[in-house]
């Protein structure tokens, strides 16, 4: 493929065409989802689920930190991670900075490994933020967080193939 070559004005002119299209498309994809999922009913929390910090068990009460809301990040790391998740491990490279602002809102991250493993690997990262263990372990094992939430999976359930469509 062979490329025409313009002037700078003509090229940012196309640009600048070429961007607005991509931001109408992005937002044509996400403001539906994005709006429902700020739709989405809540749920009571009746169960008192435990964590693991460095410094001993904790609730999720205690996650809170003092603030009226909690946002917890499911960090795809299990006992026998070997390697990180790359949109995890972004997503957290960012959060140390943007929880400054928030006001009303903290932001914990959990995984289902050990805690002795998130320290780990935190540590290696530079992480500085609240990273707990949400493994089976901490707790009785019955109504254990992350499978509750529908943010882990059993083996069963990981080798089912993808859905072909998404709906919705």
């Amino acid at each position: 493929m062979t490329h025409e070559i313009v002037p700078r004005e003509d090229w940012l002119s196309a640009h600048k065409a070429l961007f607005e299209k991509e931001r109408a498309m992005t937002h044509a994809a996400l403001d539906t989802p994005r709006a429902k999922r700020r739709a989405l009913p809540w749920v009571r929390v009746d169960k008192d689920y435990l964590f693991e910090r460095p410094d001993g068990a904790c609730t999720l009460a205690d996650l809170f930190d003092g603030h009226s809301q909690l946002a917890i990040y499911p960090f795809m790391l299990t006992p026998s991670s070997e390697h990180l998740s790359p949109g995890c491990s972004y997503t957290m490279d960012h959060a140390n900075a943007a929880r400054r602002h928030f006001e009303h809102a903290d932001l914990a991250f959990a995984a289902p490994a050990p805690i002795e493993w998130i320290e780990v690997v935190r540590a290696r990262m530079g992480w500085t933020f609240p990273w707990v263990s949400s493994g089976p372990w901490v707790s009785s094992g019955e109504g254990d967080f992350n499978h509750d939430f529908g943010v882990s999976f059993t083996r069963r359930i990981a080798r089912r193939p993808a859905p072909s469509t998404i709906t919705g």
